[in-house]
């Protein structure tokens, strides 16, 4: 899938001007939950939304089967902009199995957050406007946003320091999405 194929993102809604991105303070993990509708499909890596200072973001594939950490990169980030992560090989996804997406800022210092203004729909309004559990979201071709942890999971996962994601938070959408092949 290319990026001209997508949709709806969180990295091109964390862009746009409204809503916009926030640098925040903490020691966490951030990402999003996604599966493949169709066997066959690999992602290749990421593109995030970062909005800050220079710094290197550590990229994770993580698996919900077994919280295993089946892919990861590191990339140098210079402030404000979208940028892509690679992976060195890409990773097979199994159709319909849960898997997150995740940055962590490898100084332990900062995560990015997308605004959602005043509206009240939350994260999940933009980004999945008239979609249950992310159907459609990224084109509805052979990709779906899902929950990674719980059934209200649709983006907030998140986790203390380099790990697993482990907490959800249905409210707060991160600036990272994955990229497939």
């Amino acid at each position: 899938m290319s990026n001209s194929e997508v949709f709806v993102s969180p990295a091109d809604i964390a862009i746009a001007p409204i809503p916009s991105f926030t640098l925040q303070s903490g020691n966490l993990t951030t990402g999003v939950g996604f599966a493949a509708t169709q066997a066959g499909h690999y992602c290749t890596g990421a593109r995030i939304a970062w909005g800050g200072f220079t710094t290197s973001l550590k990229i994770s594939l993580w698996r919900s089967s077994d919280s295993v950490r089946v892919a990861t990169t590191t990339i140098a980030v210079s402030g404000n902009g979208l940028y892509t992560a690679t992976f060195g090989s890409p990773f097979l996804l199994e159709a319909g199995l849960p898997y997150a997406i995740t940055s962590w800022d490898t100084s332990g210092t900062s995560y990015c957050t997308i605004n959602t203004g005043t509206t009240g729909t939350g994260p999940a309004g933009y980004l999945l406007p008239g979609a249950a559990l992310g159907e459609n979201a990224l084109g509805g071709q052979y990709i779906v946003y899902c929950p990674y942890l719980q059934p209200s999971s649709i983006f907030g996962v998140y986790a203390s320091g380099d790990a697993v994601p482990s907490t959800y938070y249905p409210a707060l959408g991160f600036t990272i999405e994955p990229t497939m092949d």
